[in-house]
């Protein structure tokens, strides 16, 4: 818990909850928006919402500025200020270490673009939209559309020599190719 006395903050009125969360953030800075969430009392898609909104970053910024200690100068409403500031104390993580945590950010946000998807695909207009939703969800659920690999068809036009090397051939290596004669036209001329 930050204890040391904080001077008012330059950029005027905070909203209650964000004086919260800024705090919240600057005791667990690796705290998660579903924790931050649970101890604000909101939802996590508010929190990050909120967490984007450039009037809370500066409040955040200035408030981690003044917990941590480093001189950046800094605007927030078009007032000018100073302010000792630090992003989120930085940690020696190394990005594999991190990676974990990434991916927990990334399962929790998944739940609620699921959910805008959904939403989306129940309230459009747009059928071509409400298609497109559709087939990216069971996509993802795993239920993609059967896709046909089909073998390159070619034509060959080859003399009747030519088409019994050919077989000879195939047999003497044992290979099997389904091919048909579709017809017998006069002999194609030597080039």
């Amino acid at each position: 818990m930050i204890e040391a006395p904080l001077r008012l903050y330059p950029g005027g009125y905070v909203r209650p909850e964000w004086q919260v969360l800024a705090h919240c953030v600057a005791d667990a800075p690796a705290a998660t928006s579903a924790d931050l969430a649970l101890v604000v009392g909101v939802s996590a898609q508010t929190i990050r919402t909120w967490r984007r909104n450039a009037e809370y970053r500066a409040y955040e910024m200035w408030l981690l500025g003044e917990a941590f200690g480093k001189t950046v100068v800094g605007a927030v409403s078009g007032i000018a200020y100073a302010s000792r500031t630090s992003p989120i104390p930085t940690t020696s993580l190394t990005t594999r270490e991190r990676l974990p945590r990434i991916k927990e950010e990334i399962s929790e946000y998944a739940v609620e673009c699921f959910d805008r998807l959904k939403d989306i695909m129940e309230t459009t207009t747009s059928e071509k939209l409400q298609a497109d939703v559709a087939r990216d969800l069971l996509d993802r659920a795993g239920h993609q559309a059967v896709r046909r690999e089909t073998a390159p068809r070619a034509t060959f036009v080859l003399t009747p020599q030519l088409y019994e090397i050919l077989q000879k051939r195939q047999a003497e290596a044992g290979i099997v190719v389904e091919a048909e004669v579709v017809h017998e036209g006069p002999e194609v001329p030597k080039p």
